[in-house]
């Protein structure tokens, strides 16, 4: 999971201040870990609204 948000957050770098990027990964940090866990991931990808145009992961999708 680690290698993941890294990886996610170089490719969000260019189109976001640090603290934009910060300020969302926060937002998904339930327990204020500093860090966003499975769970707290899968409830994020389970129970965000799509952007226009885009469909909603369903639970398959996520729990792969």
């Amino acid at each position: 999971m680690p290698v993941f948000l890294n990886t996610l957050s170089a490719l969000l770098a260019p189109l976001s201040s640090q603290q934009e990027l910060m300020n969302a990964f926060a937002a998904f940090d339930e327990d204020d870990s500093g860090q966003i866990d499975a769970k707290e991931l899968r409830d994020a990808l389970f129970h965000t609204t799509p952007e226009p145009g885009e469909r909603a992961m369903t639970g398959r999708e996520i729990d792969r």
